[in-house]
Protein backbone atom coordinates (compact mmCIF):
# COMPACT_ATOMS: atom_id res chain seq x y z
CA UNK A 1 0.00 0.00 0.00
CA UNK A 2 1.06 3.63 -0.81
CA UNK A 3 -0.45 6.96 -0.09
CA UNK A 4 -1.30 10.33 -2.44
CA UNK A 5 -1.30 13.63 -1.21
CA UNK A 6 -3.79 15.02 -2.83
CA UNK A 7 -6.07 12.38 -3.63
CA UNK A 8 -5.57 11.01 -7.42
CA UNK A 9 -9.68 10.00 -7.93
CA UNK A 10 -11.60 13.08 -7.36
CA UNK A 11 -15.80 13.64 -6.05
CA UNK A 12 -17.10 16.38 -8.47
CA UNK A 13 -14.03 17.29 -9.93
CA UNK A 14 -11.93 18.12 -6.85
CA UNK A 15 -9.35 16.45 -4.99
CA UNK A 16 -9.41 15.19 -1.23
CA UNK A 17 -6.36 15.61 0.63
CA UNK A 18 -5.34 11.86 0.84
CA UNK A 19 -5.78 9.20 -0.85
CA UNK A 20 -4.64 5.44 0.20
CA UNK A 21 -4.10 2.72 -2.42
CA UNK A 22 -4.03 -1.01 -1.48
CA UNK A 23 -2.53 -2.98 -4.17
CA UNK A 24 -3.58 -7.09 -4.69
CA UNK A 25 -2.83 -9.34 -6.95
CA UNK A 26 -3.69 -12.90 -7.37
CA UNK A 27 -1.54 -15.55 -6.85
CA UNK A 28 -2.40 -17.20 -10.06
CA UNK A 29 0.83 -16.99 -12.18
CA UNK A 30 1.49 -16.66 -15.15
CA UNK A 31 -1.08 -14.18 -15.68
CA UNK A 32 -1.37 -12.86 -12.76
CA UNK A 33 -4.09 -9.61 -12.30
CA UNK A 34 -3.71 -6.86 -10.64
CA UNK A 35 -6.58 -4.79 -8.60
CA UNK A 36 -6.28 -1.75 -6.27
CA UNK A 37 -8.54 -0.37 -3.50
CA UNK A 38 -8.65 3.37 -3.79
CA UNK A 39 -9.31 5.15 -0.27
CA UNK A 40 -10.48 8.83 -0.24
CA UNK A 41 -9.33 10.67 3.30
CA UNK A 42 -10.59 14.20 4.13
CA UNK A 43 -10.06 16.56 6.91
CA UNK A 44 -12.23 15.55 9.93
CA UNK A 45 -12.40 16.16 14.28
CA UNK A 46 -10.55 12.85 14.78
CA UNK A 47 -8.09 10.41 14.64
CA UNK A 48 -8.07 7.36 12.63
CA UNK A 49 -7.15 4.61 14.09
CA UNK A 50 -6.21 2.87 10.90
CA UNK A 51 -3.38 5.31 10.11
CA UNK A 52 -2.37 5.63 13.82
CA UNK A 53 0.68 3.03 13.54
CA UNK A 54 1.58 5.30 10.42
CA UNK A 55 2.02 8.39 12.20
CA UNK A 56 3.37 7.28 15.17
CA UNK A 57 6.30 6.07 13.32
CA UNK A 58 6.47 9.17 11.70
CA UNK A 59 6.22 11.20 14.78
CA UNK A 60 8.91 9.00 17.00
CA UNK A 61 11.48 7.97 14.49
CA UNK A 62 13.65 10.32 12.10
CA UNK A 63 13.18 8.78 8.96
CA UNK A 64 15.69 9.10 6.62
CA UNK A 65 15.32 9.66 2.70
CA UNK A 66 13.81 6.60 0.79
CA UNK A 67 13.83 4.70 4.27
CA UNK A 68 11.54 1.87 4.44
CA UNK A 69 9.82 0.49 7.92
CA UNK A 70 7.84 -2.16 8.64
CA UNK A 71 4.42 -1.38 9.57
CA UNK A 72 1.43 -3.88 11.13
CA UNK A 73 -1.89 -2.19 10.85
CA UNK A 74 -5.28 -4.08 11.56
CA UNK A 75 -7.63 -3.22 7.43
CA UNK A 76 -9.92 -5.24 8.24
CA UNK A 77 -11.12 -3.84 11.21
CA UNK A 78 -9.96 -0.09 10.84
CA UNK A 79 -9.92 1.06 7.15
CA UNK A 80 -11.67 -1.74 4.94
CA UNK A 81 -14.46 -1.85 7.52
CA UNK A 82 -15.60 1.58 7.07
CA UNK A 83 -15.60 0.90 3.00
CA UNK A 84 -18.83 -0.22 2.24
CA UNK A 85 -19.58 0.67 -1.33
CA UNK A 86 -16.97 1.27 -4.15
CA UNK A 87 -16.98 2.64 -7.94
CA UNK A 88 -15.42 0.32 -10.08
CA UNK A 89 -13.35 0.60 -13.64
CA UNK A 90 -10.61 -1.23 -15.56
CA UNK A 91 -7.43 1.26 -15.65
CA UNK A 92 -4.08 1.23 -15.21
CA UNK A 93 -1.30 1.82 -11.98
CA UNK A 94 -0.92 5.54 -11.12
CA UNK A 95 3.21 4.95 -10.55
CA UNK A 96 5.43 3.15 -12.52
CA UNK A 97 5.43 0.59 -14.06
CA UNK A 98 1.75 2.48 -14.76
CA UNK A 99 1.23 -1.37 -15.86
CA UNK A 100 -2.47 -1.27 -17.29
CA UNK A 101 -5.84 -3.54 -17.36
CA UNK A 102 -6.10 -3.23 -13.72
CA UNK A 103 -9.23 -3.60 -11.79
CA UNK A 104 -9.77 -1.04 -9.57
CA UNK A 105 -12.15 -0.32 -6.62
CA UNK A 106 -12.74 3.02 -5.22
CA UNK A 107 -14.51 3.63 -2.22
CA UNK A 108 -17.35 6.34 -1.98
CA UNK A 109 -17.27 6.51 1.50
CA UNK A 110 -14.56 9.03 2.48
CA UNK A 111 -12.83 8.57 5.52
CA UNK A 112 -11.30 11.23 7.80
CA UNK A 113 -7.93 12.05 9.41
CA UNK A 114 -7.29 14.63 12.34
CA UNK A 115 -5.35 17.33 11.51
CA UNK A 116 -2.07 16.34 13.66
CA UNK A 117 -2.75 12.87 11.26
CA UNK A 118 -2.52 15.21 8.42
CA UNK A 119 0.20 17.24 9.42
CA UNK A 120 2.32 14.41 10.00
CA UNK A 121 1.51 12.69 6.90
CA UNK A 122 2.19 15.85 4.87
CA UNK A 123 5.49 15.74 6.19
CA UNK A 124 6.91 12.59 4.61
CA UNK A 125 4.09 12.94 1.64
CA UNK A 126 4.50 16.11 0.31
CA UNK A 127 2.97 16.80 -3.20
CA UNK A 128 3.00 13.14 -4.66
CA UNK A 129 -0.19 12.17 -6.89
CA UNK A 130 -0.43 12.32 -10.66
CA UNK A 131 -1.70 14.81 -12.31
CA UNK A 132 -5.52 14.08 -13.09
CA UNK A 133 -5.64 11.59 -16.63
CA UNK A 134 -8.30 12.22 -18.82
CA UNK A 135 -11.24 10.19 -19.16
CA UNK A 136 -11.62 9.11 -22.91
CA UNK A 137 -15.01 9.09 -22.69
CA UNK A 138 -15.83 12.55 -21.83
CA UNK A 139 -13.37 14.36 -22.54
CA UNK A 140 -10.76 16.50 -19.82
CA UNK A 141 -11.61 17.32 -16.19
CA UNK A 142 -14.25 19.83 -15.79
CA UNK A 143 -12.47 21.31 -12.16
CA UNK A 144 -9.19 21.47 -10.45
CA UNK A 145 -10.47 23.42 -7.32
CA UNK A 146 -9.29 21.63 -4.15
CA UNK A 147 -11.72 19.93 -1.49
CA UNK A 148 -12.64 21.75 0.69
CA UNK A 149 -13.44 19.66 4.08
CA UNK A 150 -16.34 19.62 5.82
CA UNK A 151 -15.96 19.78 9.50
CA UNK A 152 -19.07 19.39 12.04
CA UNK A 153 -19.07 21.11 15.20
Amino acid sequence: YHFHMPSEHHIEGRDLLMEGHWVFKTLSNPGAKLAVLGVLFDLGEHENPGLKPIVNIIDNKPLEVNEHVNITIALTEQIFKKVKTAYSYIGSLTTPPCTEDINWFVSSDVQSISPSQFKSLKYVLKYNARFTQKRLDIGEPKSHEPWKPMISH
